[in-house]
This record gives structure tokens, C-alpha cells and sequence, in this order.
């Protein structure tokens, strides 16, 4: 058992420790969101979204999976639809193009 513990403690502790550049705050809040050009609440909104859309494309594949005649396309263009809207609007918003999934 103090194994388990020890290596949990070896991978989380970077996590959490002060010294691997700013404050635990900034290093789980911040700099994330400020990556992709966003502020926190707008990140919190976008991946909120994103897992709800993602929740619903689940469980339309499970559903499609015991019926395969319902949502045939269902998750597919989920996974499209969701692309676009991270990739290719983040990195228009950032004035670079990106090439949609599909057309």
C-alpha cells in the first residue's frame, strides 16, 4: 500500500507543487485557458459545452450500438462538428487556417 501511495504522491505532487513555474492557482486555473486565448469563464463555458454535446453523442452511439438502424450518423458528426468548433475557430481566432474535417 505505501507504494501506491508513493508513486501517486511522485505523479501528482508536480501537480500541485509551488515550484514548477507560478502558483498552483495560476498553473490550474490560468494557464490553460489563456493557451488557447481564453479567458477562464469562457473556457469553463466552451468545455462545459463540449461536455454535454459529447454526453449526448455517447449515448446516441450506445443507443446506436443495441439499434443500429437509430443516430446512424449521430456520433460521426458529433466528432465533426465538435473538430470545427475547436480546432478550426481556434485557429481562425489565432489568424491561421485550419483545414475542416469535412466538407
Amino acid at each position: 500500500m505505501e507504494k501506491i501511495f508513493d508513486a501517486t504522491l511522485t505523479i501528482f505532487l508536480p501537480l500541485v507543487s509551488r515550484n514548477h513555474g507560478g502558483s498552483v492557482f495560476t498553473r490550474l486555473f490560468l494557464d490553460h485557458p489563456r493557451s488557447v486565448g481564453e479567458s477562464y469563464l469562457e473556457h469553463q463555458r466552451h468545455a462545459f459545452g463540449f461536455g454535454v454535446s459529447l454526453l449526448g453523442a455517447a449515448l446516441a452511439c450506445l443507443v446506436h450500438a443495441l439499434i443500429p438502424g437509430l443516430f446512424v450518423h449521430t456520433g460521426s458528426e458529433a466528432i465533426a462538428r465538435l473538430h470545427d468548433r475547436m480546432i478550426v475557430h481556434r485557429t481562425a481566432r489565432a489568424g491561421r487556417r485550419a483545414v475542416p474535417l469535412r466538407t
